[in-house]
């Protein structure tokens, strides 16, 4: 009888803990001038419904929301932590960077989508910050896991697709002890945002900006596009009543390059009414 009662309270105070947490978003950001990938140089996102904002520097491309102290560094320096590659998505090759608190060996392990492992290696680093350059094979998502001690973290790399036929690699570059200027927790600790928010994110990269809305329900990647007066990437044109537009890009923006030409022409002295005609 007592057991049965310890394991009705234990199912319960499981369900609590599971259905009390809030859930996380992770919006990851990269930047593309017309199918060319460029490195963002920072990233403000503002909530247009609550207000405040908050800004990314890169290398740092990903933000938590809700629970945003989560997967973000921890601020004592005490823990293996894996930050999210950059590029993402990837073309051709993309960086990852670790940190380790003190010396040990390292074991970093990449999946593909159907959980078989590409690489498998192992490492002794010193304590700091190390970067690793991944070229993926063939496949579009992998996981890439480091572990530490009795500690993993792991990162989802996403890939346009273009590696078939190559063989997966993974080289170590180096490592520095001094911090990258990652965002850290107490500068994101007042953004607050709820599920609905709408939020206005804009990209920078060498003095120009581009931007986006959107009311975020779940992770995802969000693509800032910075080409400008060309038409837009695989929508070249646009057909709307039987008439046929030319399209132009604008940033993150897609126009018609010319003016609708469509409906009936109302002299401007007649009195306007909704009569159904267009």
């Amino acid at each position: 009888m007592k057991a049965k009662i310890f394991l009705s309270i234990l199912a319960l105070a499981l369900m609590i803990s599971a259905f009390g947490q809030k859930p996380s978003l992770e919006l990851t950001f990269t930047a593309i001038d017309s199918v060319a990938y460029v490195q963002l140089d920072s990233i403000k996102v503002m909530n247009r419904t609550q207000g405040g904002d908050t800004v990314l520097y890169w290398p740092d491309t990903v933000l938590n929301l809700v629970n945003v102290g989560i997967d973000e560094f921890n601020e004592e320096g005490e823990a293996l932590h894996l930050f999210q590659n950059y590029p993402n998505p990837v073309k051709d090759q993309t960086t990852i960077t670790l940190y380790i608190p003190e010396r040990g060996e390292v074991t970093l392990v990449i999946t593909d989508i159907l959980g078989r492992q590409v690489i498998n290696t192992e490492k002794v680093l010193e304590r700091g910050y190390h970067s690793f350059r991944f070229v993926p094979g063939s496949g579009e998502l992998f996981f890439f896991t480091a572990n530490w001690k009795a500690t993993s973290s792991s990162i989802k790399i996403l890939t346009h697709g273009n590696g078939s036929g190559l063989t997966s690699s993974l080289e170590y570059t180096g490592s520095k002890i001094t911090e990258p200027q990652f965002k850290r927790i107490e500068a994101i600790r007042n953004f607050s945002f709820s599920l609905g928010d709408e939020l206005l994110y804009i990209g920078y990269v060498n003095g120009l900006q581009s931007g986006m809305l959107n009311a975020p329900e779940t992770s995802e990647t969000l693509i800032f596009q910075f080409a400008t007066n060309i038409p837009c990437p695989g929508t070249p044109t646009v057909t709307y009543e039987g008439q046929v537009y030319n399209t132009i890009q604008i940033f993150s923006q897609c126009w018609l390059k010319e003016n609708l030409n469509v409906g009936t022409m109302i002299d401007g002295l007649d009195e306007m009414e909704n009569n159904g005609i267009i």
